[in-house]
């Protein structure tokens, strides 16, 4: 992996990945000082560049990373979210069109002045897809569309049909199937196992009172703010979900 430090990243989103992206890379990870973040700038300049906008890697350094009083501590801390997110971004699967949907970015996302006049105020996220030489939606199982809370799945005579504008992108169907029929890229099962155990990889000498935190992306921002809260010596590590109902017995045990 190569890493580039850019000073000011955040003010000019657009022009420095676009530097950043002038070589030849696979994956982009961004390890930032907060999570808000202009991503719909970034998801384009990733577009402009012929990559995936969906694998974009973007990592809230922030308060998770000033655990503790000392500067040894943080940038361990620092150190375990940034593996943790290359080896989330190696194990991203692709997407297809049927996995992507385009939105309207959050009303509270900064954006650059000149991203006013030349971006429209769209976002890509990510859509599940279903996979039919897994599923077994023939038979009678339905409980993926017994799990999504929006109506956005409906059974036929083969796999369930998809309506991405009713879809939610929660990932409740995701852990929802025995199957593993159902693709959520960014959310995949490979990509949160990977993730997981970069956090837990003790082999790098790190300190071993480590804990994580399934954190919720809509309660992300929210969560930064207790990371140095406790004072506990222990090492508090966030995974990010989109949807706490998605995480799996297999995921809590792992």
């Amino acid at each position: 992996a190569q890493v580039r430090v850019e000073p000011g990243l955040c003010g000019r989103c657009a022009a420095a990945l676009k530097a950043a992206l002038a070589a030849d890379v696979q994956h982009v990870v961004l390890g930032l000082c907060s999570a808000d973040y202009p991503v719909s700038e970034a998801q384009a300049a990733l577009r402009k560049a012929g990559l995936d906008p969906l694998g974009l890697e973007v990592v809230p350094l922030g308060q998770w990373s000033a655990q503790g009083p000392d500067g040894a501590r943080k940038l361990e801390v620092a150190a375990l979210l940034l593996a943790a997110a290359v080896a989330h971004a190696r194990a991203f699967p692709g997407s297809g069109p049927e996995n992507v949907k385009g939105a309207l970015r959050p009303w509270d996302e900064k954006l650059s002045r000149r991203a006013l006049f030349t971006l429209p105020p769209l976002r890509y996220e990510p859509v599940p897809s279903i996979d039919a030489g897994r599923c077994v939606g023939e038979r009678g199982c339905d409980l993926c569309v017994q799990a999504c809370p929006r109506g956005a799945l409906s059974s036929t005579d083969e796999a369930p049909a998809l309506d991405k504008s009713r879809c939610v992108s929660c990932g409740l169907c995701v852990a929802a199937c025995p199957q593993e029929a159902v693709n959520m890229p960014c959310y995949s099962a490979a990509q949160l196992e990977a993730q997981l155990g970069a956090l837990l990889d003790f082999s790098s000498g790190a300190p071993r009172r480590r804990a994580i935190v399934f954190a919720c992306d809509g309660n992300g921002l929210a969560l930064e703010g207790l990371a140095d809260a406790k004072g506990d010596g222990v090492y508090w590590l966030p995974v990010r979900v989109p949807c706490a109902g998605m995480v799996s017995v297999a995921l809590i045990l792992r």
